[in-house]
Parts: C-alpha cells; structure tokens; sequence
C-alpha cells in the first residue's frame, strides 16, 4: 500500500522521478539525510497521488518533468513529449540539482550533495543508478557522510553551516 505522511517528507536530500512511461522503475523514490529512503509507485493507490506529494514535498511544485534540461546531454534516442505552461524540458526547484538519467529518468539532489553523488556514481552507469541510486548510496556510506559534505560545500562557498 502506498500509504505516506507529511512527516516523511522532512529532510528528503535526493528524490527520483521516473515519467510516466519512462523505461524504468515507474516511481518516485525519496532519500532521506538519515539514509532513510522510500518510494512510491503509481499509478499509486491509496493517498499516494502526485498531488498529495507535492502538499507534503513543496519542491515538487517547482519542478517539472520531460526530458533532460536545455543544459544537459541525452542519449540520441531521447524522447521529449507533452508541455505544460509553455515548458518544454524539465526544471527542478532552486536549491536543488538535477542530473538525467536518460529514457525518462531523473534523479535531483539538493545543491550541496550534488558533486559528492556525482563522485560516488562517477563509475556507474545511468541504468544500474536509474534501478539502484539508494543502494549504491548506502554502499557508499552517503549518509555517514552528509554533515562533513554539507560543511565543506558551505564553506567553499563562503557562507556559516548549521
């Protein structure tokens, strides 16, 4: 059952969206800075409706999904459909980063996290993360990781952490 709460939702620090009819897992999964991490599959039952998520995950609201964005490579067979209020490619929400994962896949990571994920999956391929991101994220020991990454990232970049 696809049951989640508002309460799931706090410290989410990546998120995978799979579009619909994209060639691979048809979800939406959530990581979490503990390592917690959960998905979501639709079309979902029960309250697991896109807009229920975007109530209890208001980065969705600033996100859109189709294809890779205009700055990003895709694979030769890319498939870009639809619009939505005269966007044709995907945006994500300020603060976060997105990196395509091809046929449909995206995986967003807030801005912070996204060079040290970039380095762990530096030799894996789009498909193995597109199907295991949050594995391959706690054999890497990501979350032991997070308060160090975010110290560093914020004082490269000049500003107070914590």
């Amino acid at each position: 059952m696809n049951k989640f709460t508002k309460e799931q939702f706090n410290d989410i620090i990546v998120f995978f969206v799979s579009e619909p009819g994209a060639m691979g897992p048809n979800d939406i999964g959530f990581y979490k800075r503990n390592g917690e991490h959960f998905r979501f599959y639709y079309p979902s039952s029960d309250n697991a409706t896109y807009s229920l998520m975007k109530e209890y995950f208001p980065v969705f609201s600033q996100c859109y999904f189709n294809g890779p964005m205009k700055s990003e490579p895709a694979a030769a067979v890319t498939i870009v459909i639809g619009e939505e209020e005269g966007y044709k490619e995907t945006r994500v929400a300020p603060g976060w980063k997105h990196w395509y994962l091809d046929f449909g896949n995206h995986l967003i990571i807030k801005e912070e996290f996204y060079q040290a994920i970039k380095d762990i999956f530096k030799d894996v391929s789009n498909g193995e993360i597109t199907f295991d991101w949050e594995v391959l994220l706690d054999k890497a020991g990501f979350a032991g990781k997070v308060d160090e990454i975010e110290k560093k990232y914020w004082e490269k970049e000049g500003k107070i952490f914590g």
